[in-house]
């Protein structure tokens, strides 16, 4: 607002009003885009940590062995019988 309040005066005297117009669109433009990126940042945050624990969940929760498929068991082994 300091700002624009202080510009506005120079533009109008070096420009003869012509540049206000120009200047009033771009204010209107980047206050228009700053307040869509004020709702979509922390939309995108709150995705992106979703996502992240999604991932990390999948990633704990896989097996460790890639030829298991998910949910089996191990097979049991037995101990060797020594002969008596």
């Amino acid at each position: 607002l300091v700002k624009s309040a202080a510009l506005r005066p120079m533009i109008t005297a070096t420009t003869g009003g012509a540049g206000n117009v120009p200047i009033s669109l771009t204010e209107d433009a980047v206050s228009g885009a700053t307040s869509i990126l004020a709702i979509i940042a922390p939309l995108a945050i709150v995705v992106m940590l979703v996502l992240g624990v999604i991932l990390l969940t999948w990633l704990w929760a896989r097996p460790q062995d890639e030829s298991m498929p998910a949910g089996s068991e191990p097979a049991q082994v037995e101990a060797p019988v020594k002969p008596a």
